[in-house]
């Protein structure tokens, strides 16, 4: 009996010391990974990026697909805010250094996170529509697409046509 409850025990303890290595790996990648973002915005990282986009040959609208891209890939696991919190300070000097409007980049962003917020696999406020009216998620999932086609399509123009965002900021001088 007392093996048995010595074995039980000692598998507890094995199973209680996992979980505190994984809890504690996480909090020692927090600040590894903040420190790594400060010395990319000190050691001006974003000029490197550009002149090896410029040697690379790669044009500068095939850059910003493929941040728009990322985008909403982090949309489908992510909320929108943290989003904007996590990346934005990384991107922005690059996209600005490629020559991209800051305010027309902002308006881009907003609107390409919301797009992930309404996608499958974890499109959230999906979830809290079928919270509360009920309805089946593949049911809803199915009705949402036409808007995110649609709202695609407005990320492809507006990225495309600048001036579709940066026109009424102008004519506030």
């Amino acid at each position: 009996m007392s093996a048995r409850l010595l074995a039980g025990t000692t598998r507890r303890i094995l199973r209680q010391l996992q979980h505190d290595h994984r809890s504690a790996a996480l909090v020692l990648i927090m600040p590894v990974v903040l420190l790594t973002l400060v010395y990319f915005m000190w050691e001006d990282q974003p000029q490197f990026d550009r002149i090896a986009l410029v040697l690379l040959g790669v044009f500068p609208l095939t850059i910003m697909f493929l941040i728009l891209l990322g985008y909403i890939i982090l949309g489908f696991f992510m909320d929108q805010i943290a989003i904007l919190i996590l990346t934005v300070p990384v991107v922005l000097p690059t996209v600005i250094a490629l020559g991209f409007d800051p305010i027309w980049f902002g308006v881009i962003v907003v609107v390409t996170a919301e797009v992930g917020m309404v996608t499958p696999p974890l499109g959230m406020n999906v979830f809290v529509v079928a919270r509360y009216t009920r309805r089946p998620i593949g049911e809803l999932f199915r009705g949402v697409m036409p808007h995110v086609w649609a709202h695609l399509i407005v990320i492809a123009l507006l990225t495309l046509f600048p001036g579709l965002v940066l026109w009424l900021p102008s004519t506030m001088n």
